[in-house]
């Protein structure tokens, strides 16, 4: 059974196979075809009808199965893992495709469990995408939002070929795109062009250009979605790709339509329905019979609408498809409105502004339904309900707006849930980050040895230079004396016979100049002195600093590093001598939150050293996702941040942002912990020479000299010490409290 593929039988079947499979891509089929028929091994075989199968997807989704199904049969043949995880996952597509999602979903997880018992990191990263994509499709955006961003960081961080970057970054943003993100969806989708155009997949690019064009659509950018559908439209045709064609002119055909282009908009869906044919995507047909069905009533071709809608109502019904109901609505519409059925047209009208408003992230296609039925009021003459729709539209625009901030929580609310899923790798890399960190000390220190050792070869080498410089100057020095003392000597002997006046005069002038050199060796000798007290102060200081620096680094890793990896050593000794799993649970959950902890005291180091944060407005910025963090569970409290003056003219030097910073930390802390307020406030006024802090809180308050010892205090009047502030506490049992730091600029 081994050489099989080679025996005459399987010879008559594939050729009668092919002659219909292959209609579509006779170049494809004629290479593939010669490798099929010389290959002898059942894997390899396998992975020929597997990349066969990608390329019938589109245009023929049954030649697709059927090629998988031959692909699989050589798979389990062969026992080859990686051929049976691209044997499921062919399966799970195909399903995808024909909107069998529950059974893709099924495929896609035996494709998992395969890829990691192999340890395929790379397939498997694939495999989320996949699974993501199906989610996608179901409509349960936060599941897969989950997967895509798995398979992402999996893709990142495991070393996979540039190749896959594509399909990974396209399902991330057509997921967030979904959720009703669209800004958020744009920066995966232009990484997934890229990668394309850098790979010169032909496939991935066609998909890259006509999605581009959809969410420039989204975006009510017609003119520039237009480029795109046009690349698509040229490069579809170029390959022979009917379906790309026709996705294509549906692009083209929609960017007619919001430029109210009607009859250019039928000129596209026309040839778009003509080329679609019988085609059994079920997923396209929905979407391109909805949008015909608009273009001809807009166009005037009421009669044609309504023949169109015929099909593609029932269709979207049955897939529960928005925005082709919608479409189908307004077709609706317009259709008895032009046959001048108005109370049939404002039924249909009124029921797609009803169906978009349970979808308040839709804001395109509620802002498309209720402008369909002010045109329908405004055409009717009915003036009255035209103006209410128009007002409804206005008070949607407005609740949209109120709602940024709730969708915002939403996300957060999202990214916690997935940070949550990581939290097992998180600790399981622990310990290769511990190792990582020690590293890295390591190399901070050396770094420092041999920039100490830099410095003083530097130091005696200028030593050196100063010396030869002093010697030239002495030589130049006597040489020129000698010069001046032989000349006036010479000038002497000769007219001191004439004129005894005139050689007292130069020797009174020789003197004079003898003092001026000597004041001027003085003055030399005294600005060198200088120079090298400057420079042996600046060496010093800058040699204090480095060992002030690694103090307090040694220090932090110790206090806040060192107890948490002892808690952690000890909880986790406790949990393996224990055996009893239910009494290692609670062990394994404390040891999860001190490694939480970790990893947040790690990140305010590794935040505090960067020069980059050296600004004022990086610190508010820093403490503003501190205290969002401490109350992200305290529903009740109203937590807000004033700022006057501009932050980030303050520069801070490390030492005194991070005591700042701690400082801010810790009041904040407090008042998650003790206040159990509703209120609480971080007003921050910088002046010309200083800058003033005040946390307030409505709290329970409390009596700062009874509780001297207690709820931080004594570390907020260290920190503020630290950078020579004033450092005030107000407070009262039932009276809230006001922690109040007052500080000059640190430039």
């Amino acid at each position: 059974m081994k050489n099989l593929a080679s025996s005459p039988v399987v010879f008559l079947l594939f050729l009668i196979f092919s002659k219909s499979l292959f209609s579509q891509n006779l170049r494809l089929a004629d290479s593939l075809h010669q490798r099929i028929l010389l290959e002898k091994n059942d894997s390899s075989l396998s992975i020929l009808y597997s990349i066969l199968a990608d390329e019938f997807y589109n245009p023929n989704l049954d030649s697709a199965e059927a090629l998988v199904r031959r692909g699989c049969f050589f798979a389990k043949k062969s026992g080859c893992t990686t051929c049976l995880i691209e044997c499921f996952r062919g399966y799970g597509y195909a399903k995808n495709r024909r909107y069998l999602l529950d059974e893709s979903i099924a495929f896609y997880d035996t494709a998992q469990v395969l890829a990691e018992k192999s340890k395929n990191w790379c397939v498997l990263a694939d495999i989320f995408s996949n699974k993501g994509g199906a989610f996608n499709r179901k409509k349960d955006y936060e599941t897969a939002l989950k997967w895509n961003r798995k398979a992402v960081e999996l893709y990142e961080t495991s070393g996979c070929p540039p190749a896959r970057a594509f399909v990974l970054n396209f399902n991330l943003s057509s997921n967030l795109s979904n959720m009703g993100r669209g800004e958020e969806s744009l920066a995966p989708l232009r990484k997934a062009v890229e990668a394309a155009e850098r790979s010169g997949n032909v496939s991935h690019r066609l998909i890259g250009l006509k999605t581009m064009a959809n969410r420039l659509i989204d975006a009510q950018k017609p003119e520039e979605s237009k480029s795109f559908a046009l690349r698509s439209l040229q490069l579809s045709r170029s390959i022979g790709d009917k379906f790309g064609e026709t996705e294509a002119l549906y692009m083209l055909g929609m960017a007619a339509a919001m430029q109210h282009q009607d009859e250019i908009n039928y000129g596209y869906m026309k040839q778009a329905l003509e080329i679609f044919g019988d085609s059994q995507d079920l997923f396209m047909k929905n979407q391109l019979y909805s949008a015909a069905a608009v273009a001809c009533a807009y166009s005037g071709r009421d009669e044609e609408a309504l023949e169109i809608l015929k099909v593609a109502y029932p269709l979207a019904q049955k897939q529960d498809a928005l925005s082709s109901l919608t479409n189908c609505l307004r077709a609706f519409g317009k259709a008895f409105q032009l046959q001048n059925k108005l109370d049939e047209a404002e039924k249909y009208f009124l029921e797609a502004v009803e169906l978009t408003d349970e979808y308040p992230e839709q804001s395109l296609l509620r802002s498309v339904a209720k402008n369909s039925l002010f045109d329908f009021y405004k055409h009717a003459g009915l003036w009255e309900k035209a103006l209410q729709v128009q007002q409804d539209y206005q008070k949607m625009l407005d609740e949209q707006h109120n709602n940024d901030q709730q969708i915002q929580l939403a996300v957060l609310e999202t990214e916690l849930r997935f940070h949550k899923d990581a939290a097992d790798r998180d600790r399981q890399l622990a310990a290769r980050d511990l190792d990582f960190l020690n590293l890295k000390n390591e190399k901070l220190q050396a770094d420092f040895l041999f920039s100490k050792q830099g410095r003083e070869l530097l130091a005696r080498q200028l030593e050196a230079e100063k010396q030869e410089a002093n010697l030239l100057v002495l030589q130049n020095s006597e040489r020129e004396k000698t010069l001046e003392n032989a000349a006036l000597d010479a000038e002497i002997n000769q007219k001191s016979a004439e004129n005894k006046a005139k050689s007292a005069e130069l020797s009174l002038q020789s003197t004079q100049i003898r003092l001026q050199q000597l004041l001027f060796g003085l003055l030399s000798i005294g600005l060198l002195a200088s120079f090298w007290w400057g420079f042996s102060f600046f060496k010093k200081r800058q040699k204090q600093n480095i060992l002030t620096l690694r103090a307090n680094i040694s220090r932090d890793l110790h206090d806040d590093l060192g107890s948490e990896i002892s808690s952690i050593s000890l909880a986790s000794f406790a949990a393996a001598r224990s055996g009893d799993p239910e009494r290692m649970r609670p062990a394994l959950e404390n040891i999860a939150g001190q490694s939480q902890k970790l990893v947040e005291d790690m990140r305010d180091i590794v935040w505090s050293l960067n020069p980059t944060n050296d600004t004022f407005d990086k610190l508010l910025a820093r403490v503003r996702q501190f205290a969002a963090q401490v109350f992200e569970n305290q529903e009740k409290v109203s937590l807000k941040f004033f700022t006057s003056g501009d932050p980030k003219t303050l520069k801070l030097d490390p030492e005194a942002r991070r005591h700042i910073y701690l400082f801010l930390k810790e009041a904040i802390n407090n008042i998650g912990k003790y206040a159990d307020c509703t209120e609480a406030t971080v007003t921050v006024n910088i002046k010309k020479d200083h800058f003033l802090i005040e946390i307030r809180d409505n709290g329970l308050g409390f009596d700062p000299k009874s509780v001297a010892e207690g709820n931080g205090l004594p570390n907020l009047r260290v920190r503020a010490a630290a950078v020579g502030g004033d450092f005030e506490v107000v407070s009262g049992a039932g009276k809230g409290t006001l922690i109040r730091l007052s500080c000059r600029f640190f430039r």
